[in-house]
């Protein structure tokens, strides 16, 4: 009964109208003024917050069915990057005032983001037969090697590096994400070791579904371990959610990614009170959310005034746009998804994007037809987590997602080979 009220689509549209309001009280009471000197200001009037309201509705009320979806992959990437960019970035517009030609632009983007997931259509991609003798011979070869692989990059950085530490807590890790940058790995080895952190929480998922949870328990080690390395908090994220993916994937994910969302909204109001921080707000709401959207602001806006420097090999965007606009050399202010679009391919960016996204996710759903569905929907979260904050091609290339896309196709394929076996006896 309570599920079929969430699927409702006149609800989970209230449930949604709640979340955007919940994000305005949030910026005003908290972001803005704690934050008001990194750029969290409120300049907007009423017209800047009327347009932030016709730009959401504009985009959500096509993107309402995508949460009713049950195909894999494709429908669980798009309700988390609206959720977690395309509503944020509706507040930001609220209450920052923007060019009319950003508004335009901000807004193509996310519609083609929608639309092209109904109109493409990407033909099914026959799996790989594997050899009926030797199926688990080669199962236990291609997962069995890229953990090798993943847990050797891992133990050698951290032994070679950082001298086997255990970082267990959250804070403190500034001090160790600033020792990593000089560390000066081969370009190889920095590769591995972003594929090497995609790949772990999955392979944890994996084994455990097989019952090998002493091996699952040690992969779970490997994780912590590459966290001690550079204090990255989207490490430990990551394996945390994936973990709550694999108990709970049987379930509509994508309705409680939205009321788990919301709830988490909620407690910025509640937690200073019990508890006198405001963990929630700094971490998940203004850096996770906030801070990305106010970033495709930034973007755009050093596209219209130094458009030259794009193109620029000696100028890294990254670090440009950090000393820019947060006035910090230092500060590697990387952004995907339409900050992405407008650095590489300028105003075109919004068109563009939005059709490499969509078409690259459309391909995994067809990659990922018979692989455990758990590892689908962490992989989809991974996904949509990684390209909200770095460009595309680096996510393919530098975390990982392009590997990670393989192993999860020979995993499919090996799932319907043993599927046609089962047939044929």
């Amino acid at each position: 009964m309570i599920e079929k009220l969430f699927r409702n689509r006149f609800f989970l549209i209230i449930s949604l109208i709640l979340y955007r309001f919940l994000l305005d009280a949030v910026y005003i009471n908290f972001t803005n003024p704690l934050y008001n000197y990194n750029g969290f200001k409120i300049n907007g009037g009423f017209e800047d917050y009327l347009v932030s309201w016709i730009i959401f509705i504009i985009v959500i009320i096509p993107a309402i069915p995508l949460w009713n979806k049950d195909e894999p992959f494709l429908p669980d990437v798009i309700v988390l990057l609206l959720l977690l960019r395309f509503i944020p970035t509706t507040t930001i517009i609220a209450f920052i005032h923007q060019p009319n030609a950003f508004l335009w632009e901000i807004t193509i983007f996310w519609l083609l983001i929608i639309c092209l997931s109904y109109f493409i259509r990407i033909p099914r991609i026959k799996p790989l037969l594997t050899n009926s003798i030797g199926n688990k011979t080669i199962t236990i070869s291609y997962v069995g090697v890229t953990m090798l692989i993943a847990v050797g990059v891992v133990v050698f950085i951290s032994g070679y590096y950082a001298k086997f530490r255990l970082h267990l807590s959250l804070s403190g890790v500034y001090d160790l994400r600033e020792e990593s940058r000089r560390y000066n790995m081969p370009s190889l080895l920095s590769y591995l070791w972003g594929a090497s952190s995609t790949i772990l929480p999955l392979l944890f998922i994996y084994f455990f579904s097989k019952g090998k949870k002493l091996l699952s328990y040690f992969l779970g080690f490997c994780i912590i371990l590459n966290f001690s390395i550079n204090g990255l908090k989207s490490v430990v994220f990551s394996f945390a959610v994936c973990v709550l993916i694999y108990l709970l994937h049987r379930k509509n994910l994508k309705l409680i990614y939205t009321y788990g969302i919301i709830f988490l909204v909620i407690i910025p109001f509640i937690e200073p009170v019990l508890l006198g921080s405001n963990f929630i707000h700094n971490v998940i709401i203004r850096r996770s959310e906030f801070l990305p959207s106010i970033l495709d602001t930034y973007y755009y806006d050093f596209y219209t005034k130094h458009s030259n420097l794009l193109h620029n090999s000696k100028v890294q965007i990254q670090f440009a746009i950090g000393q820019y606009y947060f006035n910090s050399i230092a500060m590697r202010c990387n952004n995907g998804l339409f900050s992405d679009g407008i650095i590489n391919f300028g105003e075109l960016g919004c068109f563009i994007s939005p059709f490499i996204i969509i078409v690259y996710s459309k391909l995994c759903t067809k990659l990922f037809e018979y692989s455990e569905a758990a590892l689908v929907s962490a992989f989809a979260f991974i996904f949509a987590h990684t390209i909200i904050s770095s460009e595309f091609t680096t996510c393919l290339a530098t975390h990982g997602l392009f590997f990670t896309t393989i192993i999860l196709y020979l995993i499919s394929s090996h799932n319907y080979s043993l599927e046609i076996i089962t047939r044929e006896e």
